[in-house]
């Protein structure tokens, strides 16, 4: 299954999550080095899933660009949110994906015009997203 990742820069390493798979972070000293990390991340986090009967979650979540920042629209709590990992937590939520997409196509550039505006600074594009291929665990 291809699940989706968001990669960050922190000050000292990169940093990735999967919002299909909350609680699945993982880190890494390079890009290259978070990738392979994410992906044992997720198999890990699905074989203790599944032994413990678990549901695994279905990759639903999808990147879409806004103002050159990559924007992530995922499901959560039964409906949708978007978000852009620089500006969080500037979030907006709907009943489907493509209302919560719209809905953040409007939003996201008020918002940096408000932050223009009021003098603060807009943080540049900086997160990465990508797909991860994970085998998923055979039932028992």
């Amino acid at each position: 299954m291809r699940y989706l990742v968001v990669i960050s820069r922190t000050p000292n390493n990169y940093c990735a999550g999967v919002p299909d798979v909350p609680g699945c972070i993982s880190t890494g000293s390079t890009p290259e080095e978070m990738k392979v990390n994410i992906r044992e991340a997720l198999e890990f986090h699905f074989e203790g899933m599944s032994e413990h009967g678990e549901t695994l979650p279905e990759p639903t979540a999808r990147a879409i660009v806004v103002e050159g920042y990559n924007a992530v629209v995922y499901r959560e709590d039964g409906g949708w949110k978007a978000f852009v990992e620089e500006l969080w937590p500037i979030v907006a939520a709907a009943d489907t994906p493509e209302r919560a997409e719209a809905l953040f196509r409007e939003t996201l550039p008020a918002y940096i015009g408000s932050l223009r505006a009021s003098g603060a600074s807009v943080p540049p594009p900086a997160a990465e997203v990508f797909f991860v291929d994970v085998n998923l665990p055979v039932p028992a």
